[in-house]
């Protein structure tokens, strides 16, 4: 996925609430059960800490990638402007 920028936004509004309602019934489809709104709030809180430690994650890839595509971009330029050096 290096290249690629995340489309990723936070959702707001009724967005928020369809997903957050979605995340809550896959979460009770898992456990087999309904889940008492403080059951509710715990996972959501490490849901969401979870979703924060993956997007870090992929600012610090997105950030280590285009350095290291500045550094093969200036590493190539060098290579070609020695190159023309020995050529001359």
């Amino acid at each position: 996925m290096m290249g690629r920028r995340s489309n990723l936004q936070p959702i707001e509004g009724r967005d928020a609430g369809h997903s957050e309602k979605a995340a809550r019934k896959a979460l009770e489809s898992l456990t087999q059960r309904p889940l008492t709104d403080t059951q509710w709030q715990r996972a959501r809180t490490a849901l969401l800490e979870f979703v924060n430690v993956l997007r870090d994650w992929r600012r610090q890839a997105e950030v280590k990638a285009e350095s290291s595509t500045a550094s093969n971009v200036t590493t190539i330029a060098e290579a070609k402007g020695a190159a023309l050096d020995k050529a001359a």
